[in-house]
């Protein structure tokens, strides 16, 4: 009976653990190339993609070259989209219908027009037609975009939901950057801190720091330092250190500065955060709040906390007390079975 108890708790907590750590990984197919047929007006022609100089309301159509190299046909879809910053502080382009930062006086989504969708026959190439239109007024700096190439997962159901469910990530994807400019004019990079709140990513807690760019240029090889402490203390509580960032121009981005499976605090906090790119250089200190509501919220929704253990042990003080319930009923039974 004991070895049969034992059995059945460390059944339930293996269980337990596999269901907490359970990872679904599919291997996506490269069943489509894609390649940019550079124009005169390319800047740079030793580079892959699209670098041109151009004017103001100048109307140009560039191509782009699919190849699909596998047996049966393939279909593409394309999203001209606006250059972002990603939570990991690299440039992103496949955002589709992201928002934009309020400081972008022109999206690059919204200056290109071509085909939605491409169909390309086996063993055969496609040539894509995108037309670009630049804005009325001139301006310095760049726009930045790209275009974004995924393959169509035609095995899905057209109902919401399996949309839904569908995952970008296991579909295999190209990107092709397009670089605007008009002037060889140096604009010289801005960075602003708007704001500093307590957040989770990826069900883990952490210190989000609202970066913008404001400018019409890449802020490239960013080094941040970040580090929290009480609001008049010097005891460092929790810190950030992280290069090579890379902010797409006029976008934004949390920089993320990790509790190390801590629990949040309620109380207020203060932030000190220099940046470093090249020559320029920006330093902060800021206080925030952790409300009481927030920390209890986002404290429920954590995992991996210092705490987290004695959710395994009361699992096994569950299991212990069950089974000796159990074993106490059963004994207790078979004992009134004999007198009788």
């Amino acid at each position: 009976m004991k070895q049969r108890f034992i059995h059945i708790c460390v059944l339930i907590l293996s269980i337990f653990i596999q269901l907490n750590n359970t990872k679904v990984v599919r291997a996506a197919e490269m069943n489509f190339s894609v390649k940019a047929a550079l124009p005169k007006n390319q800047i740079n022609h030793n580079i892959g993609y699209f670098d041109l100089r151009m004017k103001p309301e100048q109307i140009q159509t560039i191509q782009v070259i699919l190849e699909n190299s596998t047996n049966e046909e393939v279909v593409v879809e394309v999203y001209p989209n606006v250059a972002t910053t990603s939570s990991i502080g690299n440039v992103d382009y496949s955002e589709a219908n992201s928002e934009y930062d309020d400081s972008l006086a022109y999206p690059f989504s919204e200056l290109v027009t071509t085909e939605n969708e491409v169909n390309i026959q086996p063993h055969s190439s496609y040539t894509l037609d995108v037309t670009i239109q630049m804005p009325e007024e001139s301006f310095d700096g760049m726009i930045l975009g790209g275009l974004y190439f995924i393959e169509k997962d035609t095995d899905a159901e057209n109902s919401e939901e399996s949309v839904k469910a569908t995952q970008v990530e296991n579909r295999f994807s190209y990107t092709i950057g397009v670089k605007l400019t008009e002037t060889d004019v140096q604009v010289t990079p801005e960075l602003l801190l708007n704001k500093v709140y307590p957040s989770q990513v990826n069900y883990r807690n952490v210190v989000n720091v609202h970066l913008q760019n404001p400018t019409a240029t890449v802020i490239e090889n960013l080094e941040i330092e970040a580090a929290v402490y009480s609001k008049n203390g010097n005891k460092l509580l929790y810190q950030m250190n992280k290069g090579k960032i890379t902010m797409a121009p006029n976008s934004n981005f949390d920089y993320g500065i990790s509790l190390e499976k801590q629990r949040f605090k309620s109380g207020v906090y203060r932030l000190e955060m220099t940046a470093v790119s090249g020559e320029q250089q920006w330093e902060w200190t800021e206080l925030f709040t952790i409300e009481k509501e927030e920390a209890e919220f986002f404290n429920s929704e954590a995992v991996e906390l210092e705490e987290s253990a004695l959710k395994i042990w009361l699992w096994i003080s569950v299991c212990l007390v069950g089974g000796i319930v159990i074993i106490f009923v059963i004994t207790k039974k078979k004992r009134g079975d004999m007198s009788s």
